[in-house]
């Protein structure tokens, strides 16, 4: 996936998490997370993996849009 998102011209994120299908070992979901620095950095990528021509895994279009930001609540909250 790297290697795909490279050819893209997204090269500048920090981390990458390719979900893994529960259900089938060794596969994945279809989708993934990936982890920018700064705004304008996922912007950027954001604005290369929209055209039409980028594809992953079996040639479909892929879609993009950004993940609503990941806030800790905490052991306490989440323990009740």
């Amino acid at each position: 996936l790297k290697e795909k998102l490279k050819h893209y011209g997204v090269e500048s994120f920090k981390d990458l998490t390719l979900v893994e299908d529960g259900n089938n070992e060794g596969t994945n979901c279809g989708f993934a997370f990936l982890e920018f620095s700064s705004r304008s950095d996922a912007k950027e990528a954001y604005k290369r993996l929209q055209k039409t021509d980028v594809a992953f895994g079996d040639d479909k279009p892929s879609e993009v849009s950004f993940a609503d930001s990941f806030i800790d609540l905490g052991d306490d909250v989440m323990a009740q």
